[in-house]
């Protein structure tokens, strides 16, 4: 019985997101980073895009556990992109592409503090924000349809 117990408690925690602390931290630095990248989308300033993507990349290109190569090789190949973008309608657009990967690690390994996805149907992309600090829906993707999307399960 008690080898049954163990096996049961071991089974529950490698299958349902036991996230290990490297983990956390890691997708914990990335996404207070992109809080100051998602603000400056939803403020539609270019400037400050610039002065808060270099943080981002950082936490980015930060110590990763291995598990996470893919999904972060995914997002810093999208993010180069946007970096090399000129007008800002790019940078929102590509902007969706460096999420894509951050979202997959966030539902995979999550939940991280108070940081949910956000989907938007109408642009087909999603988005990460802090509920704890902005509790309605903040779309980075358009500015016309800011309060477009819904949460994630």
């Amino acid at each position: 019985m008690r080898i049954i117990m163990i096996f049961c408690t071991f089974f529950s925690m490698t299958s349902f997101g036991a996230t290990s602390p490297e983990i956390e931290k890691y997708l914990n630095d990335v996404l207070k980073a992109n809080d100051a990248v998602h603000s400056a989308f939803i403020k539609s300033d270019d400037k400050e895009l610039k002065s808060v993507w270099d943080t981002f990349e950082k936490a980015l290109s930060g110590p990763r556990p291995d598990e996470l190569k893919d999904f972060v090789t995914e997002s810093k190949s999208a993010a180069s992109k946007l970096v090399n973008a000129t007008k800002f309608d790019e940078k929102r657009k590509l902007y969706g592409d460096v999420m894509k990967p951050i979202a997959l690690m966030l539902q995979k390994y999550g939940p991280i503090a108070s940081y949910k996805v956000f989907t938007c149907p109408m642009v087909k992309k999603d988005w990460i924000q802090d509920i704890k600090v902005v509790p309605q829906v903040q779309n980075p993707y358009d500015p016309k349809m800011v309060k477009c999307g819904m949460m994630r399960e």
